[in-house]
C-alpha cells in the first residue's frame, strides 16, 4: 500500500526520423522562418523543403534555454504514435 504520495512516468522508445528543431515553438532553427507546422493545423508538421516526394518532418524538438519557449528541458515530441514503444512504467515517491 502506499501512502498516495505515489507518481508515475512512462520510459519509452521513439524513432524520431528526420525532426524540425525549434527555439520558439513556431518556427524552423534550421530554416530561419520557416513555420514548424502546416498552415492551420498544429497537429502536423512541415515538408521537408525539396523533398520529392512531399516528406513531412516526422518529429519536433524544442530545445530549452533562457529566451525559449521551453526553458527547462529539451522536448522531443512525435506526433505519429507508430513510432513509439512503452518499454516501462516507473513509480516513485518524493520525499
Amino acid at each position: 500500500a502506499h501512502t498516495g504520495n505515489l507518481f508515475y512516468c512512462f520510459v519509452a522508445k521513439a524513432v524520431l526520423g528526420i525532426p524540425i528543431f525549434t527555439k520558439d515553438g513556431e518556427t524552423n532553427m534550421s530554416e530561419p522562418g520557416q513555420p514548424i507546422f502546416v498552415p492551420g493545423d498544429k497537429r502536423e508538421l512541415a515538408q521537408i523543403p525539396n523533398s520529392l516526394p512531399p516528406i513531412h518532418y516526422h518529429a519536433l524538438v524544442a530545445e530549452a534555454g533562457k529566451g525559449h519557449r521551453v526553458e527547462r528541458h529539451r522536448e522531443f515530441v512525435v506526433f505519429d504514435g507508430s513510432r513509439l514503444v512503452l518499454e516501462y512504467i516507473v513509480a516513485y515517491q518524493r520525499h
